[in-house]
């Protein structure tokens, strides 16, 4: 999945990230992005998706 090494690669080589979902979710380092449910929110995903484990929110 694309998105998935992307949002990965972000998230270790970004100093800020903003998560879109037709309006703003969410606005912050990695650090403070790494809270499941801010992920599920953007991607309207469930807690059991493997996105979450890939990110290493989970």
């Amino acid at each position: 999945m694309r998105l998935t090494g992307f949002g990965c690669r972000a998230l270790h080589t970004c100093t800020r990230l903003v998560l879109l979902n037709r309006t703003v979710i969410a606005d912050g380092t990695a650090e403070e992005l790494s809270d499941p449910d801010i992920w599920m929110r953007t991607f309207d995903i469930g807690a059991n998706s493997p996105l979450l484990q890939v990110l290493g929110v989970r």
